[in-house]
C-alpha cells in the first residue's frame, strides 16, 4: 500500500514593508512681539465685536427686553445672568438683571426693592428710559395714594 504524501510545502516569501514615516507638520512661524497668522494650518476662530442694533444696544439685550416687554421677569432675569456670566463685564447685562429685579419686584407690591433695583439700573446707565419711567410712575402713584389718604381723613373729620 501507498502512503500519501504530503504535499510539499511551499516557501511564501513576503516582501518587507517599510515602516511608516511620521509626517510631522512645521512648527508656526513666531515672531517676538508680533502677530502672525498661518493660514494653510487652520482658520484662525476670530471672535467678531458685538453687532448692535439701531439703538445702539446688543440684540441679546434686545430679546431679554421684550420678555420684560411680555412681563416674563423670572425668565428674563435668567437670561441676563447667562450673558453676566457669559461676559462679566457686560453693563448691559448688569443693567438688565437690575431690571428684571426691578419689574419682579414691582409685580409683587415690592416697593422699596423695586425702587432700588431701578436706581441701580440708573447708576450704570443714567439716560435709562425704562428705569427712568418706572421710577417716576412709582413716584406718581405715591404721591396719589398719600392725597387719597389725606383726603380721606380730611373727610372725615369733618
Amino acid at each position: 500500500t501507498r502512503q500519501a504524501t504530503p504535499p510539499p510545502e511551499r516557501q511564501v516569501t513576503r516582501q518587507a514593508t517599510p515602516p511608516p514615516v511620521p509626517v510631522v507638520a512645521p512648527p508656526p512661524p513666531v515672531r517676538e512681539g508680533a502677530l502672525t497668522l498661518d493660514t494653510e494650518r487652520r482658520p484662525v476662530n476670530v471672535v467678531p465685536p458685538p453687532v448692535l442694533g439701531h439703538d445702539g444696544r446688543q440684540p441679546d439685550f434686545a430679546m431679554g427686553e421684550s420678555m420684560l416687554d411680555g412681563g416674563k421677569y423670572d425668565e428674563a432675569l435668567s437670561f441676563f445672568k447667562v450673558l453676566a456670566r457669559r461676559d462679566p463685564g457686560d453693563r448691559q447685562a448688569r443693567i438688565g438683571i437690575e431690571l428684571a429685579e426691578g419689574m419682579r419686584a414691582m409685580a409683587m407690591r415690592d416697593r422699596l426693592e423695586a425702587a432700588q433695583r431701578f436706581e441701580a439700573v440708573l447708576e450704570l446707565d443714567p439716560a435709562n428710559e425704562r428705569a427712568a419711567r418706572e421710577l417716576a410712575e412709582m413716584r406718581r402713584q405715591a404721591t396719589n395714594e398719600r392725597k387719597g389718604m389725606l383726603s380721606r381723613l380730611l373727610g372725615k373729620k369733618e
